[in-house]
């Protein structure tokens, strides 16, 4: 009985292995980090005042042809104001402004067009991307006279938006690829939840990437 057990689990091995390699081939999961450039009126002056920050996020993309590869991303964004570290008077006396920074985070799908390269090792692709984009300006200042302290998180509405953007992958392994990518992100943002002064929150994203196959021999020749 024992003997017939272990040659029927040997046995749903090896037909489960051929089938997760078939379900796995052309994924991918990729995670990248990099910086944010604001742009519009997220990098006005006289409006959102932001700078240069990073990011973070990663994907899962499933090529599916050698021309196409349709996944989903996430990132999260982190742009600091000028006037942070700066004492400023508002009107109701100077404050000290402890922090004053932008976090955005963003979900959506996005493809990628692969252009024709007869280097295998080498993938550029350009890409087009949607999903949901949510802001938030977290600030804390100190009145330098009585040392109290006190902070706050002014929160944009979650806005659709996307992103259009140009990258390439280059081929360590059968299983590994590296990657630098740049994409341009605009979001519409609701001036009554930005107090007026942001009517759109644009960014560039700068970043590197790394990308693992989950089936690297099957998927040796797609994205």
């Amino acid at each position: 009985m024992r003997r017939t057990s272990v040659l029927v689990f040997m046995a749903l091995a090896m037909v489960a292995l051929p089938i997760g390699s078939a379900f796995a081939a052309g994924w991918s999961i990729t995670a990248f980090g990099g910086g944010g450039v604001p742009t519009g009126d997220l990098a006005d002056e006289q409006k959102g005042n932001a700078k240069f920050g990073y990011q973070i996020g990663g994907a899962l993309d499933h090529a599916v042809n050698d021309m196409w590869t349709l996944g989903v991303d996430g990132s999260w964004v982190q742009n600091k104001n000028d006037d942070e570290g700066k004492t400023i008077d508002f009107g109701f006396g100077p404050v000290t402004v402890d922090e004053a920074k932008y976090k955005t985070w963003q979900v959506g799908g996005h493809a990628k067009y692969m252009f024709p390269m007869q280097n295998a090792s080498m993938n550029p692709y350009a890409l087009v991307g949607l999903g949901a984009y949510n802001t938030k300006l977290h600030v804390k200042v100190t009145d330098p006279s009585s040392g109290q302290s006190a902070e706050d998180d002014f929160k944009f509405d979650t806005r659709f938006g996307g992103k259009i953007g140009l990258g390439t992958m280059f081929r360590a392994n059968d299983m590994i690829k590296l990657g630098v990518e740049a994409d341009y992100n605009f979001i519409s943002e609701d001036k009554d939840k930005t107090g007026g002064a942001i009517e759109s929150a644009q960014y560039i994203g700068i970043k590197g990437l790394v990308s693992f196959n989950l089936a690297p021999a099957a998927s040796a020749g797609a994205k």
